[in-house]
């Protein structure tokens, strides 16, 4: 412990006689006189730069006409158009993706009973000798009732 605290002290000592030469005597420092942008830069490596600068104006106000059309898409009837086209969309897709998963029920179901699926002929285990399936039948095989 009493090394830690001669270690400190010896620390502040020499931080404090360091600081006191400091004052005393002050280095000099080199005076840097500001230079403008026109002086530094030639007028070969600023072309390059302004070319950028425009450039991106350029694109901002691109940018900034291709906002106020979809603004203005927004107040007519274009836009309530293309809204209705996007509600069919949806309904077709959900009415699509509701079939789609009857008929896998409806082909696993026939899988279970054997029924084999070949170029849209249903073949079965059990023969209709020329019987075709009456309504109720049909429905209760579609809508998997019983």
């Amino acid at each position: 412990m009493a090394i830690v605290t001669i270690f400190l002290t010896v620390l502040v000592v020499s931080l404090g006689i360091g600081n006191a030469l400091l004052f005393l005597f002050k280095p000099q420092e080199p005076e840097i006189e500001p230079v403008s942008v026109k002086e530094t830069a030639s007028p070969v490596s600023s072309a390059p730069l302004e070319k950028k600068i425009e450039l991106a104006h350029m694109r901002i106000q691109e940018l900034e006409e291709k906002s106020k059309v979809s603004n203005t898409l927004t107040n007519t009837s274009d836009f309530e158009k293309m809204k209705l086209k996007m509600h069919k969309l949806d309904n077709f897709c959900s009415t699509a993706e509701a079939e789609l998963i009857g008929m896998k029920e409806i082909l696993s179901e026939l899988q279970k009973k054997n029924v084999t699926v070949k170029s849209r002929a249903f073949k079965s285990n059990r023969k209709l000798k020329g019987k075709e399936l009456s309504p109720k039948e049909m429905h209760k095989l579609i809508f998997k009732s019983s």
